[in-house]
Order: C-alpha cells, then sequence, then structure tokens
C-alpha cells in the first residue's frame, strides 16, 4: 500500500512541474504577442480625397491627429520616444499626374539618395495597391520602409524610420494594410 502511494505521489510531483512550465509558455506567448500588437488610431481621412489613414497610438507616440499642409503636400506624421525605443511615421499626399509603376524606380530612388534596398513588395489597398521597399543607410543602423500608393492624380507616401528592424516592419505593415481609400465621386456625372 505504502510503495502505491509513494508512486502517486511521485506522479503527481512531475504532473504539477508539467502544468507550471505549459503556464510559463502561455505567459510567454502572450508577451510576445503583447509586444508585437501596433496599436493604430481610427483612420484619419484627408478633406474630400477618399483617403484615411491609421496612425499608431500609445504610451510614448506623439503626432497630429489631423493633416497639417506643407510645401511637400499634405503631412500626417507621429513619433514614438521611449527608452531605448523610436520610431518615425510620416505619410505624405500630394497631388501629382505621375503613375509609379514599378518597385524598381523606388528602389532606385532610394539608391540615389544612398541607402542599401534589403527587400521589397506589394500589397493590395482595395483597387489599387502599394509598392513598398525595406532600405538600410550606408553606415547607419537606421531601417526605412517606404510605400508608395498612386491614387487619382495624387501620389502618397508612407515612410517609417527606426533603429529597430523588427518594430519598423510590424509599424509599417499595420499602417500600410489599414489604409482606406475610395475614390471621390466624379463631380462631372452628378446631375
Amino acid at each position: 500500500m505504502r510503495l502505491v502511494i509513494g508512486k502517486i505521489r511521485d506522479g503527481a510531483d512531475k504532473l504539477f512541474l508539467l502544468a507550471l512550465f505549459a503556464l510559463g509558455l502561455v505567459i510567454a506567448q502572450g508577451l510576445v504577442v503583447g509586444y508585437q500588437h501596433v496599436k493604430l488610431s481610427a483612420p484619419i481621412p484627408l478633406g474630400q480625397t477618399g483617403l484615411a489613414v491609421p496612425l499608431p497610438t500609445g504610451p510614448g507616440w506623439t503626432g497630429s491627429p489631423t493633416w497639417r499642409l506643407g510645401p511637400a503636400g499634405a503631412v500626417l506624421a507621429a513619433n514614438l520616444r521611449q527608452a531605448g525605443v523610436q520610431a518615425d511615421v510620416r505619410c505624405v499626399y500630394r497631388p501629382s499626374d505621375e503613375v509609379l509603376n514599378s518597385r524598381q524606380e523606388l528602389i532606385d530612388a532610394l539608391e540615389e539618395h544612398g541607402y542599401q534596398v534589403a527587400d521589397s513588395g506589394r500589397f493590395r489597398l482595395g483597387r489599387t495597391e502599394m509598392l513598398w521597399v525595406e532600405a538600410h543607410g550606408r553606415g547607419q543602423d537606421q531601417t526605412i520602409f517606404l510605400g508608395v500608393v498612386s491614387l487619382d492624380k495624387a501620389i502618397l507616401e508612407l515612410e517609417v524610420r527606426s533603429l529597430d528592424l523588427d518594430l519598423a516592419r510590424r509599424i509599417f505593415m499595420a499602417v500600410g494594410e489599414k489604409i482606406r481609400y475610395r475614390p471621390p465621386p466624379d463631380p462631372r456625372l452628378s446631375v
């Protein structure tokens, strides 16, 4: 009888350690998911253009909740400054008749300014698509993600800069995937 009770106690100890290990894994997964999540504001509309862009929000983020007009066009920006972490997000909308047809044009423009391109891609935004490039400054640790969307008679540029490559990528993808564009109705067609 004593032998059976001893075996049960040894089995219970092992079961307890297994449960403790599983709990540790669940907590670690929760921390990783929480770290990777980029909280965004509601998309901020730009007048009658049909464009709306969200910005990252939360502790450490500062930025204007409205578009500001500047010499480059309408600008929406946010900055993250926390201990050991920094990131800059800038979105520029400018009227233009030019159309960006390939990632190569984007790559050439970045290389012309001294950046080394590491990756590139594209993703759909409704009826249009964003061309994007990941680049690193020569002699710098800074990473830049630049995305460009050709809209109706306008260009939208999304730029994210950070010393942390993973943070820059997560911010860029989170903001880029939530950009909303619905072309405004043609006033010539309304009666």
